[in-house]
Formats: structure tokens, sequence, C-alpha cells
């Protein structure tokens, strides 16, 4: 897979815009639209997909903290536009085996492989989004039990320009 720019950590964050690096929990929130410009203005490489083809990706997990890992797309007019919420919620991308998340197995450390399935949308500037929810911080479930995994879980964040033909 061609080498991406990963422009942007987010965790601990309700919000699920790439272009923002929010730590929401009672910490000052920083927003970092900055970054985006840097990759759009022809500095960085961007990867070039087919679309509607299938495409490997390496998550490096160092920590396993359980939960799951998901993609969206938000394809984007032109390369001054920002990518927004709706536009991601838009395109959920599924994986080879037609689910929209990877669960994170058993203890395991390292690379993993998901294959993704990208949509059929042709776009010279699109913005692939990467996000890891953990499931490992005790919370309410919708049920009003407690348990690991329920509630609001640690999630990290980033994205990587690409473009579709």
């Amino acid at each position: 897979m061609a080498e991406l720019l990963a422009r942007v950590l987010l965790w601990h964050s309700k919000s699920s815009l790439a272009a923002e690096r929010l730590v929401d929990w009672n910490i000052t929130s920083v927003t970092a639209t900055h970054e985006m410009a840097i990759s759009r203005l022809g500095t960085y490489r961007l990867a070039e997909y087919r679309a509607g083809s299938i495409i490997k990706t390496t998550t490096k997990l160092t920590a396993n903290h359980a939960g799951h890992v998901e993609f969206r797309l938000c394809p984007l007019a032109s390369k001054k536009d920002l990518e927004t919420e709706d536009c991601f919620e838009k395109y959920p991308l599924r994986l080879k085996d037609g689910s929209t998340s990877y669960k994170i197995p058993g203890k395991i450390t390292g690379e993993i492989e998901i294959d993704l399935v990208l949509p059929d949308v042709k776009c010279e500037q699109c913005v692939l989004q990467w996000t890891y929810v953990t499931g490992n911080s005790w919370g309410i479930c919708e049920d009003g039990t407690g348990a690991l995994g329920c509630g609001p879980q640690e999630t990290f964040r980033t994205c990587s320009d690409i473009s579709l033909s």
C-alpha cells in the first residue's frame, strides 16, 4: 500500500472529524485544522486507488485494549474543502467480509491487516478516516448495568488523503 500521511491522533474525544484534535474530558480543546492544509498543498504523497477496489490496510497495535477498528471516507469537491462529520457518515467503509468494523481479537499486538472495499465513488481529494474505539474501560451499558466495554471508551483516530479514480 502507498505511504499515507497520518495527520491526527484523537484521544478521548466526542468529535469524529479528522481535522480536529480534541481532548474533551476536562482538558482544554485544541483544534488542528492547519494540519490538513499542509498535505493538500502537495508537500506529501497522495495515495491513489481505483473506486470499488479492495485495498489492504495495516493497523499497528502496540497495546491491545480490545474494541474495534472502523474506516470511513469523505470525498471532497476540492482541495480547499474541509471534511465534515456528515460527509464521513455517508461513506462508512465495508471490510471484505461485509462488516463495517474489525473486532480486535484476544490479546494480540503487532500489525493487523484489514481488507477494505472502497466505494464506487470518484474523487481527486478524499479523506480516509481510521478509528480505533477501545473496549477496556468500565462504564454503564444501555440496559443500566455496568460492564467492561460499556459507556464512553477511549478513541483514537487519524486520517489520510487519498484519491479514487
